[in-house]
């Protein structure tokens, strides 16, 4: 009993500071210290939180007592997300993966109080060393609707991060305050500041995001139960982004001021398949966004698509599917309607899969452990899949 207590809190603490490292230096790659001489270390400070979560995972393992056979399968499974993570860390899911491997539902408040504190701490310092002008305020202007916009970032690698950036902290406090009144007071603060960073940042799609979240999360349960009953949203989410990308494709007209509300993301994503293709495990294309070009696909499916092929694009629609089954299983109404908006907020941009900007799909490898027993009989061919958990 000594020793699994023992085990307990030790790789609860190696997940706890193997992911403070990882997320301090993702959080930092999102803003202007990523171009300073201490963004060269970021790299190697990421692969040693890689480094600090494999030891969890090996000294868990060697308590699990696990038959012979499910521990050759889990042997297997860990090997091949460590060598994902070490040789394709772009290809987030895996990085995910990772960490989740370490991770226990119970430990769900505790993971997201630090999550908050870490993202709220750099967030806010880095609009503080943007106004003290030790990192740079990246400015941006551009007309549209005959109207000229001025977008500041204040410290973040370009405006529209800045709003992203604090969306995943509007989500993690509101899921924290569960009481109504503490909710809604909450609520109005965060409405406040969306706003005041609306005003400088002017990105829409981001601030729209967190504003509907708002006001979803202060509905009564039984609205917010109808508006998450769909467990595949994030495929039909996916559907929606590809079947714009196709009519894009073939220039259907109609589809040409929904690609002007959306800032052109299609055409860029069309440039991009025109460019590198689609193919089953991926092409070399990488985002750009430089002087001389500008090719950067803020859709995460059109991302995951044309970087990382359709096989990957599957898996991680998969792999959130089950996380969205595991959730509603457990009536966690308020991750089910996170899930739901991560999933919609995908089509327009990315994060479904990175800890930073959606901290809560680190129960990933707690749903596949568990969704086979809710799955059962129904559902043989995906048991058998999640068998190796």
């Amino acid at each position: 009993m000594i020793e699994l207590y023992k085990e307990f809190r030790l790789s609860k603490l190696i997940l706890f500071v193997s992911f403070t490292l990882y997320y301090v230096v993702r959080t930092l790659e999102y803003t202007n210290f990523s171009n300073l001489a201490i963004g060269n270390s970021f790299s190697l400070l990421k692969y040693a939180s890689y480094g600090f979560a494999i030891i969890g995972i090996v000294y868990k393992l060697y308590y699990s007592n696990l038959p012979i056979k499910r521990l050759l399968f889990r042997l297997v499974f860990y090997a091949f997300v460590m060598f994902q993570v070490i040789h394709w860390d772009h290809r987030s899911v895996f990085v995910v993966l990772l960490f989740a491997l370490l991770f226990d539902k119970e430990d769900m408040e505790d993971f997201l109080k630090l999550s908050f504190v870490i993202g709220a701490v750099v967030y806010f310092a880095t609009i503080l060393c943007s106004v003290l002008n030790v990192i740079p305020d990246t400015v941006t202007s551009a007309e549209k609707y005959g109207i000229l916009w001025e977008r500041h970032s204040f410290g973040f690698i370009y405006p529209g991060q800045t709003m992203m950036s604090l969306v995943p902290l509007v989500m993690i406090d509101i899921y924290l305050h569960k009481q109504n009144r503490s909710r809604f007071i909450h609520s109005l603060f965060w409405f406040a500041v969306v706003l005041a960073v609306f005003s400088k940042s002017l990105t829409i799609m981001p601030t729209l995001v967190s504003v509907l979240f708002l006001v979803y999360a202060n509905l009564p349960k039984r609205i917010v139960r109808n508006c998450t009953k769909n467990r595949f949203v994030a495929f039909w989410c996916c559907g929606i982004s590809m079947l714009l990308v196709g009519l894009k494709y073939v220039n259907f007209p109609l589809v040409d001021f929904i690609d002007s509300l959306l800032n052109y993301r299609l055409s860029l994503t069309v440039t991009a398949i025109n460019k590198f293709g689609i193919t089953l495990l991926g092409t070399e294309f990488a985002n750009v966004s430089n002087y001389t070009e500008y090719l950067y696909l803020d859709s995460d499916y059109s991302n995951m698509m044309i970087s990382c092929g359709v096989i990957y694009l599957i898996l991680c629609l998969v792999a959130f599917t089950l996380c969205v089954i595991w959730a509603k299983n457990q009536n966690n109404l308020d991750l089910l309607l996170i899930l739901n908006f991560i999933a919609i907020n995908s089509i327009v941009n990315n994060g479904m899969f990175d800890l930073v900007m959606n901290p809560f799909i680190i129960v990933l490898f707690t749903a596949m452990r568990e969704d086979k027993i809710y799955l059962g009989a129904r559902k043989k061919w995906l048991v058998k899949c999640l068998m190796l958990s």
